[in-house]
């Protein structure tokens, strides 16, 4: 791993690092060297043309749905509490 973290221009670490968290740089560069589209090696991490998947619209997504859920709570213990006076 470090002989070709070398090659490449990296430090042997970011190659490591490349394995279990995206690092565009060092996985286009793994993809190219072994010959495998990057959405073969990280689907979760790129679509079918090498762009790479945000998880911030996933998280921005799920965010939103626990934002209503507490609203809709929110506005349920309100009106628990007007009824109850």
């Amino acid at each position: 791993m470090q002989a070709y973290a070398e090659h490449i221009g990296v430090h042997h670490t970011s190659v490591r690092q490349a394995l279990i968290q995206p690092t565009p740089k060092v996985q286009r560069s793994i993809a190219r060297h072994i010959g495998v589209p990057l959405h073969k090696l990280w689907p979760k991490w790129y679509d079918k043309n090498g762009k790479r998947i945000t998880t911030k619209v996933a998280n921005n997504a799920t965010i939103g749905k626990a934002k209503a859920s507490t609203r809709k709570q929110s506005l349920s213990s309100r009106e628990s509490v007007r009824g109850a006076a």
